[in-house]
């Protein structure tokens, strides 16, 4: 009998060593490489090879053209460079101009009289919107074939006018798509160029940027008030100290890390930069990529522990078939016990031994359970008869005893003098014969069949108000008068609860007033209409939608009602909701 109990194996240990080896051990190897991989000088090597990739082929698109000294040609083929190297025009912001002022500029740069400015807005003879006045009061240009008019005329500038128009108090400045560039580093890196500084005292320029071109940045500084333009138009220094002639040679790479934030972006990320000094066109030629891409090789470890994770989970998957086979047969043989007993037979059954250690005392611990219940199903049969007619007694004598009450009090009342005891009496009755309603109800009584709808919204909305400690919320409703049928209101009801929740949990803007719009109506097909509508971030579509959506969507199925999500609304998102519903007259 030892023997045979030495070799059964126990379920939990079972399973503590399979995950052990299949997966805790792994685990702690493939983070240990992986952080290895992270760390390690190969992937900043890897990180900076890809910036002077970039940064050598850029010097070899910019040395094609003829070297003058001093200042670059503005012909075709430059603006074509800085397209190939930072992507097209894709809007013109403008300086502080009021809207006549900006209109007369306008029509004189894109030499046209088909532009007109509002006080908020910019269109064009058609009525369409081409441009808007920004937070800030300035304004923006976005139609693309006006960008492009006026993109044309940019690119053919020279250089001195470019730079008059780009640092102007009321400036005329360009945004570019660097995602549409040909030279590209990571997602959000890029390359430019700034007018070199040889001597003290001049200024330098941005001549191939994104978002900077022509912008005089000399005295430009970031957070850290380091002015980054020059130290890139000196090389750091270098070009102000010259000692002799080929003090730099075409090869000579300065590294530069510094942190900085483009007029579109909302912080200022950690950059790291190559910079060129590109003698024949007097410039330092720069390419930079922000640090949280530079160790983008780290991927391959992170692909590297992804693999060895799935190949730990192969063999986790295996093992636990292989057992799960095993203990599926063992469980049959429960559940075959299990079929037995419900039979009721009044028999006691053995199990044969299941291989497993803990099933089989589970089994021997069935068994024992299965003759106590036998013993005790007896005598609670004897005891549920005799509860049963207890309960039909007190069932009886309840409903005796309140009108025997109601019959006392009414004697009492025909024999009472005292005013002040004839009321409290009076009341007494009222209250003994108001239980008796209620009892009698409680197995008989009516529902209501319809349920006011828009009384029922309006509930809700205050509900939820009273609970809202977000600040003012803009919130307005027309409801128009509607009754539901209950069988549809409950369904109903719970939607509109999940929508109006939802609006006040999701749909409240964080740096704007709030805004919430509710309208319930019919048309004359009986057709009901409930809409709510909110300013909030708005509803992501690539997201995974959690219970609640889950269950307005099995209710509009179960109602056969239409729903429909209109979000974003505008730029900065909100979201639109609308329900269509047969309706059914009352």
């Amino acid at each position: 009998m030892n023997k045979v109990r030495t070799r059964k194996r126990g379920i939990f240990t079972i399973i503590l060593v399979v995950m052990f080896f299949s997966v805790f051990i792994p685990l702690s190897l493939t983070l240990v490489l992986w952080r290895f991989v992270y760390w390690g000088t190969t992937t900043r090597a890897l990180g900076l090879s890809e910036i002077e990739t970039a940064l050598n082929g850029a010097t070899q698109l910019l040395t094609m053209y003829s070297p003058l000294t001093g200042s670059i040609p503005d012909t075709a083929g430059f603006a074509q460079l800085k397209r190939l190297l930072n992507g097209p025009i894709v809007s013109f912001r403008f300086g502080p101009f009021s809207a006549d002022e900006l209109q007369l500029f306008l029509r004189d740069y894109l030499e046209t009289k088909n532009i007109f400015v509002s006080e908020s807005i910019i269109t064009d003879s058609s009525g369409r919107e081409i441009g808007q006045r920004n937070a800030d009061g300035g304004w923006v240009l976005s139609a693309s074939d006006w960008v492009g008019k006026g993109a044309f005329k940019w690119d053919s500038l020279p250089e001195p006018e470019r730079r008059a128009y780009a640092n102007a108090e009321k400036f005329m400045q360009v945004s570019r798509d660097i995602s549409k560039a040909v030279v590209r580093l990571g997602t959000t890196g890029y390359l430019w160029a700034i007018s070199a500084v040889t001597e003290r005292g001049q200024h330098c320029y941005e001549l191939i940027h994104p978002q900077l071109e022509g912008i005089d940045i000399t005295n430009v500084t970031n957070n850290k008030n380091i002015p980054v333009g020059y130290e890139i138009a000196t090389l750091r220094g270098k070009l102000l100290n010259a000692g002799s002639e080929n003090y730099l040679s075409r090869s000579d790479i300065v590294r530069y890390d510094y942190s900085w934030k483009n007029p579109e972006e909302t912080r200022e990320r950690n950059k790291i930069a190559l910079l060129r000094y590109i003698k024949s066109h007097n410039l330092v030629l720069a390419a930079g990529l922000y640090e949280d891409e530079y160790l983008k090789p780290a991927q391959a470890a992170e692909q590297l522990f992804v693999l060895i994770t799935m190949f730990m989970a192969a063999i986790i998957y295996l093992s636990m078939f292989l057992f799960i086979r095993k203990l599926s047969k063992s469980l049959n043989t429960l559940t075959r016990y299990a079929e037995l007993t419900a039979m009721a037979d009044g028999t006691v059954h053995r199990l044969a031994p299941t291989g497993f250690h803990e099933l089989d005392q589970l089994s021997e611990s069935l068994s024992v359970m299965e003759n106590e219940i036998l013993k005790r199903e007896t005598n609670l049969v004897h005891e549920l008869k005799e509860k049963d007619v207890l309960i039909q007694e007190v069932h009886h004598r309840v409903k005796n005893n309140l009108s025997v009450l109601i019959s006392m009090i009414s004697l009492q009342l025909q024999q009472v003098q005292s005013d002040e005891t004839r009321d409290a009496l009076t009341q007494l009755q009222g209250r003994i014969t108001s239980m008796a309603i209620v009892y009698q109800q409680l197995f008989g009584a009516n529902q209501y069949t319809h349920l006011p709808f828009d009384e029922y919204i309006q509930g809700m909305l205050s509900y939820y108000q009273s609970g809202y400690n977000g600040g003012y919320l803009d919130r307005k409703e027309s409801l128009a008068p509607c009754e539901i049928e209950l069988e549809r209101a409950v369904p109903l009801g719970l939607i509109i609860n999940e929508l109006i929740s939802n609006a006040y949990t999701h749909g409240i803007p964080l740096h704007r007033p709030a805004v919430l719009r509710i309208s319930l109506d019919r048309d004359e097909q009986h057709t009901i209409f409930f809409m709510i509508q909110d300013n909030g971030p708005g509803f992501k579509a690539d997201v995974i939608e959690k219970t609640g959506m889950l269950l307005v969507r099995a209710l509009c199925a179960q109602l056969h009602a239409e729903l429909l999500i209109e979000s974003p609304l505008d730029s900065e998102g909100g979201c639109r909701i609308t329900l269509r519903l047969p309706y059914k007259t009352t």
